[in-house]
């Protein structure tokens, strides 16, 4: 028989004791690892790791092959076992303890001895458990957690050499940095001094605040509405009567929630992430506004179809965020309840979430049939989004991400954000010669100078793609609306600049057989203004100029030059050519940015771009003490960056250099 070689299964274990009692044999212990060269008739030949300079032959029976890679490195084969990488590792930490263990034996050191022994035996089984592959993803994870800070632990105890790792996992040292893999093994040394024998992490009290987020599903809608429903959940902070989150979107069909439950494309589940320290808001809401989408008047919604789509009150719900905050555990489960929907005149709709929260009088109950109602569940998590991802997959597998409205308590240094939040808040219009008041209905869009509608960057709520157009609740026959939608501009940075706001009302009739709009007015809002700073957050009241035709917006240029807010009016009677303006109509608007690139503040955005005007360079810089720190954290590294070549020495210019670096520094000491 002639000696063949072996191109796969190269690598195997002893299973058996081999004494190598045969010319040219092999001894093997139990658990040698061998590389196998070739095979005859039942035989192998080949070499064990630990000994590699020793080839011979050994039964094929006495050897379990293991699935590995075999790559060619010139001369040499590079055998890489295809296993978990943490079961390797405690294979060759058990091997090397072992030794250890009998230099302790034979020291008679007896704590020691028993001590290790508990701990390689303890080792052993986890790695039973990885090898089996029988656990779930969470708790493989947080096994192989627990085994390298039980390897760390160990190898400190010993005296061994501590291995650097994140998450379980080893890095390599030739892929990072040298201030990375510092901080790398800082975490190692804390992680295996805090592992105590039993195999369990001591947790340490951290000084800084831990991050709170809500975890939010819709289980049930009990309403029978005989129309489309859009469901908005937000957070309410009633101290503070406003806001403080997004919306998120959940839509119901006029089918009933089994349809909506059975696509797969619905979110029904949501996180309401930063809710920063919860302790300081005690009357912390969780609100919900219900719209149904159809027809102008219910009555008329089961008699034909609707050929126009409008977007009405229907009722509100709110939740005391506190009720459920009651246990902050992280291990603590989810909480159902059931809440009511109420209602009220459609002019205080904009408010009804309040007069819930006092349990005003002028609140109604919506009744409904047999377990009417709206089941939620909630829960609250604790820790950064990330951690959570990887803590919960299941739970937030589908989630949507509901952000703050403005930054959260820690911005880290990667965090990138360019949102713009409007709120259309009320408006005063005319009555036109009519006897009673309009269906107004607002249509918001954003525009560039030359005309071109921008595309998907209006976010009705979380949950929600970007869209061209968004169109606000109507208030039947009311004049005077107060709307209360909050919506996000996701505009492109490069793209504020030479865009505006436009707002187009249109009255929707009630009564006629295809419920037609008719525009009658605009209103529009620069994003930035000629120095480059974005629109200031607060209430702006814009002016609405008559417009009855709206092919005459196709070219923005004919409006563009007029006042936009009232700040930039004379006269109560104003306009052009094409539109006008009387003083008796007007919209209030709210704007809000959150944005890590953009800024208001003339200061700041003088030091950005002080390359334009180097010579007010001291100038901007003592102007900047004064501002709150706050403002200016956000825009630090972009701030830093580009303020450092100005105190560096210049040709010609190393004056003025010198004159930047006596400029004092808040909580700094010049030498």
């Amino acid at each position: 028989m002639m000696w063949k070689k072996r191109t796969e299964q190269k690598l195997g274990v002893a299973v058996y004791n081999w004494s190598g009692c045969v010319r040219h044999g092999l001894p093997l212990r139990v658990g040698d690892t061998v590389h196998v060269l070739e095979e005859c008739a039942g035989w192998l030949r080949g070499y064990a790791v630990r000994q590699r300079g020793r080839r011979g032959l050994f039964p094929a029976s006495y050897i379990q092959m293991k699935p590995c890679l075999v790559e060619s490195d010139g001369p040499q084969e590079v055998i890489t076992p295809i296993e978990d990488s943490v079961v390797t590792e405690v294979t060759q930490v058990l091997r090397e303890w072992s030794e250890r263990w009998k230099q302790l034996y034979i020291g008679r050191e007896a704590h020691e001895v028993a001590t290790l022994w508990k701990v390689m035996h303890e080792l052993l089984d986890w790695r039973r458990q990885l090898v089996t592959g029988t656990l779930t993803q969470d708790q493989t994870r947080e096994l192989r957690i627990k085994v390298t800070a039980k390897i760390d632990w160990g190898n400190r105890s010993l005296g061994l050499d501590l291995v650097p790792r994140v998450l379980g996992s080893m890095l390599d040292p030739d892929a990072i940095s040298v201030v990375t893999l510092h901080q790398v093994h800082t975490q190692s040394l804390e992680t295996s001094q805090g592992m105590s024998i039993r195999g369990t992490l001591r947790k340490k009290e951290s000084k800084q605040p831990a991050a709170h987020n809500l975890y939010l599903a819709l289980r049930d809608f009990g309403y029978v509405i005989s129309e489309d429903a859009e469901l908005y959940f937000s957070l309410y902070d009633a101290k503070k009567a406003k806001f403080v989150s997004e919306r998120f979107l959940v839509q119901i069909s006029r089918d009933g929630t089994s349809s909506f439950f059975n696509k797969s494309t619905n979110n029904s589940s949501t996180v309401f992430t930063d809710l920063g320290n919860v302790e300081l808001s005690p009357q912390l809401y969780l609100v919900l506004h219900v719209l149904r989408v159809g027809r102008m008047v219910p009555s008329e919604s089961a008699k034909r179809p609707a050929s126009q789509r409008f977007r009405r009150p229907f009722g509100c719900a709110v939740v005391n965020v506190n009720d459920v905050l009651a246990n902050r555990q992280p291990e603590a489960a989810e909480r159902e309840l059931t809440v009511r929907l109420q209602q009220t005149e459609e002019r205080d709709f904009f408010q009804l979430h309040e007069l819930v929260i006092r349990q005003a009088s002028k609140c109604s109950v919506i009744s409904g049939q047999g377990n009417y109602g709206v089941l939620l569940s909630l829960r609250l998590l604790h820790g950064s989004l990330a951690q959570l991802r990887r803590d919960m997959p299941l739970l937030l597998k589908h989630a949507v991400v509901t952000r703050k409205l403005g930054f959260p308590d820690v911005i880290m240094p990667g965090d990138v954000r360019n949102d713009l939040y409007l709120t259309l808040e009320r408006g005063e219009f005319e009555r036109g010669g009519k006897s009673t008041g309009k269906n107004i209905e607002v249509c918001v869009m954003v525009v560039r100078d030359e005309g071109r509608v921008l595309e998907d960057c209006i976010v009705s709520a979380g949950g929600q793609s970007g869209c061209r157009y968004y169109n606000s609740i109507i208030l039947y026959h009311n004049n005077a609306p107060r709307w209360g939608d909050t919506i996000k501009l996701a505009v492109p940075i490069d793209s504020f600049n030479g865009s505006h706001l436009r707002l187009e009302f249109s009255h929707c009739s009630s009564t006629k057989e295809r419920g037609e709009k008719k525009m009658f007015g605009f209103a529009f809002s620069r994003l930035m203004d000629e120095e480059g700073a974005t629109v200031a957050d607060g209430s702006h009241e814009l002016c609405v100029y008559k417009c009855e035709d709206r092919h005459k917006l196709l070219n923005p240029a004919s409006y563009l030059g007029l006042p936009w807010h009232s700040g930039m009016v004379q006269g109560a009677v104003g306009g052009n050519q094409h539109f006008g303006r009387t003083g008796r109509e007007a919209v209030w608007v709210h704007t809000l940015l959150c944005s890590t690139k953009l800024t208001q503040n003339i200061g700041l955005l003088s030091l950005l771009k002080w390359k334009q005007n180097p010579d007010r360079i001291v100038e901007t810089l003592t102007r900047m003490m004064k501002r709150r720190e706050k403002r200016i954290v956000k825009f630090l590294q972009d701030a830093a960056g580009r303020s450092v070549p100005c105190f560096l020495p210049r040709t010609g210019q190393l004056k003025r250099s010198n004159s930047v670096l006596r400029v004092p520094i808040p909580g700094r000491r010049l030498s």
